[in-house]
């Protein structure tokens, strides 16, 4: 059984750690080590997340499987690309799961629960 939280403050280590867990193995290959490196430092440090979670445009939300945390997202509401013409939109920030619970259907239920938010906070549309 899964359930779906919003992630607070008290969850800034949790979002850290489960970051570059979920990131590395996705994405750790996608450019150079020294590149990987500066950006995990920079953006997933437990200090960025008290930063990110104290500003209320992010939101963000843990997926947990069985009292398990699985993964979590990233978005906000009401932010403006300079590529989308359309007002009202929800940027999706990030979207993770950790390699374990690939195949399960987690990632789906976690983007569908995005989809509901927006709907709900009267978003035009999700990019990405």
């Amino acid at each position: 059984m899964h359930k779906i939280l919003k992630a607070t403050l008290k969850n800034a280590q949790l979002l850290s750690k489960l970051s570059i867990d979920t990131f590395l193995p996705a994405h750790g290959h996608s450019a150079p080590k020294k590149d990987i490196d500066n950006y995990v430092a920079e953006n997933f440090s437990k200090e960025n997340f008290i930063t990110e979670l104290s500003d209320l445009k992010n939101e963000y939300y843990l997926i947990y499987i069985d009292d398990k945390i699985a993964g979590y997202s990233k978005i906000i509401f009401n932010q403006i690309s300079k590529n989308i013409a359309i007002k009202n939109m929800a940027y999706m920030s990030r979207l993770y799961l950790l390699e374990e619970f690939y195949g399960l259907g987690l990632g789906k239920k976690l983007f569908d629960f995005n989809i509901q938010l927006c709907k709900q906070n009267k978003q035009n549309g999700v990019w990405l």
